[in-house]
């Protein structure tokens, strides 16, 4: 059952390693990949997507899983997963960097205590344009409070977009999403640690903020 719903390789009553691993060498050096783009992108047809490859050449084979979850509309409602992810890579000792992040406090007159400003680099984002020509992109953000020891005290997570102008080059390196992020620091707390992960792609990227203590 698993084989064909996954794209698998079915063995039965073989002992001979070696040759499976000879015989799946030689497969690959003859393998082409194929992609496709779905033409819907509608809620309800993200669902379950069934594929059916159909070789017009009698001498060519299509191995294929018999269909797929859309990762994209599933990634938007799996908050849970993602916030596992994101505790996750909150207690990693090396910095992500698939999203180029930093962060400033907001010193704006009106800005409230604790407010940080997220920066997070637009072409490393997913942006969906509309049809004025603006467009908006879709993270999570995780604010994690850290001690001394870089023990993680506990965390606070948000779901938030932004937004970008008719004609912004979003492909600019140089440009960057701007994310207002309020988060009161738990005591003991030397270091905010901030996690920016794209809803869509699952892209990650972190920064440390050292606090002043008094």
């Amino acid at each position: 059952m698993l084989g064909p719903v996954t794209g698998g390789r079915i063995v039965r009553g073989r002992n001979d390693i070696s040759q499976q691993i000879t015989s799946s060498a030689d497969l690959g050096a003859h393998y082409y990949t194929i992609a496709y783009t779905p033409s819907s992108s509608g809620e309800e047809a993200a669902q379950y997507r069934k594929i059916r490859v159909v070789c017009l050449r009698p001498d060519l084979t299509a191995t294929t899983r018999t269909g797929y979850y859309s990762g994209e509309t599933l990634e938007e409602k799996a908050s849970a997963t993602a916030a596992y992810d994101l505790t996750t890579a909150a207690e990693a000792a090396i910095p992500l960097n698939a999203i180029r992040v930093t962060v400033e406090p907001d010193t704006s007159p009106n800005a409230q205590p604790n407010t940080y400003i997220v920066h997070a680099g637009a072409a490393n984002l997913t942006w969906k344009l509309k049809d004025d020509g603006s467009a908006t992109a879709s993270v999570y953000i995780m604010a994690v409070s850290l001690n001394a020891k870089n023990t993680m005290l506990g965390h606070m997570l948000h779901g938030m977009k932004a937004n970008a102008m008719p004609g912004a080059n979003l492909n600019d390196p140089a440009k960057m999403a701007d994310f207002a992020f309020s988060v009161q620091p738990l005591p003991k707390t030397l270091k905010l640690r901030f996690i920016v992960r794209d809803k869509f792609t699952g892209r990650m990227g972190s920064v440390d903020l050292p606090l002043k203590r008094h």
